[in-house]
């Protein structure tokens, strides 16, 4: 049976792509009998001539581990041809789940230069297949563009307007606002360092956010103090950041009389609605 590492996937799998590979290309598929036990996975028959075939599976597609199983699997079927009764060439074959091409070609070229009587194969479960020697190479495959499973996300902008940056930017704000309008401390803010002690934050969370003012152009850079600039847009995109969709609520009137009712009572509902006892309290 093929040898695979723990946690490899079942060899059946790898069988089957082999199988599939084989028939596709016009050749004879058949199971071996006892063979099994002693190093055959596969045979077949194609252009007069009988292969044997010995598969290993690897629980990772890294070099590492698939030239020691490439070297057993040759050492194996090796063994089974010196011991056949009739002439059959010797395959072997390692497998994994995924398998870097490059790494793959790395495995192809060990087997061709130190067993170069036997074929050698390289497989993944993602469509790549590599083969080296009696003719094999027909059954070469590479598989469609590979995405990385983990793409590197765009770095996460942080919100300019979360809690703690409102009250940092109404203090920097508020430092040319009179008392009557806000209340905010009044200190000299020279620097992230400083803003980090007046508004009682991390330094940490105001060099963040000093530089995201800087970098999005809305502080002034010219003076001594942090002074912010192009006040007018940022102070439209905070309330936009601010602003929660309305849903819109289907409603319809039904009025069985006349058009001066329909009037009287959408008089009567904006008269209701601007009732102070039901406006929202803050």
């Amino acid at each position: 049976m093929p040898v695979a590492d723990r946690g490899a996937r079942p060899a059946a799998e790898f069988e089957g792509i082999l199988a599939a590979a084989f028939r596709k290309a016009g050749w004879r598929v058949h199971r071996p009998g006892s063979g099994r036990d002693i190093g055959v996975d596969l045979a077949f028959d194609a252009n007069q001539k009988k292969y044997i075939v010995q598969l290993k599976v690897s629980s990772e597609g890294r070099r590492e581990r698939l030239i020691p199983l490439l070297s057993q699997a040759i050492l194996q079927v090796q063994a089974f041809a010196h011991d056949s009764a009739e002439p059959v060439v010797p395959i072997a074959v390692v497998a994994a789940k995924r398998i870097p091409v490059s790494v793959a070609e790395q495995i192809r070229q060990f087997g061709a230069r130190y067993a170069s009587e036997v074929g050698i194969g390289v497989i993944d479960a993602e469509g790549l297949r590599l083969f080296a020697g009696h003719g094999l190479e027909k059954l070469d495959a590479r598989p469609p563009r590979r995405v990385s499973s983990n793409p590197a996300s765009p770095p996460r902008q942080s919100d300019l307007f979360s809690d703690l940056n409102q009250w940092m930017l109404k203090i920097l704000l508020g430092q040319r606002l009179p008392d009557s309008l806000i209340s905010v401390p009044r200190e000299p803010v020279r620097n992230a360092f400083q803003l980090a002690t007046v508004a009682r934050v991390s330094v940490m969370s105001a060099s963040r956010f000093v530089n995201q003012l800087a970098n999005e152009g809305f502080l002034d850079k010219r003076g001594d103090h942090l002074q912010i600039a192009r006040a007018d847009e940022l102070m439209e995109r905070w309330v936009s950041a601010n602003r929660q969709a309305v849903p819109d609520i289907p409603a319809r009137w039904i009025i069985k009389k006349s058009e001066k009712e329909l009037f009287a009572n959408v008089a009567k509902y904006v008269a209701e609605s601007s009732s102070p006892s039901l406006r929202p309290r803050f």
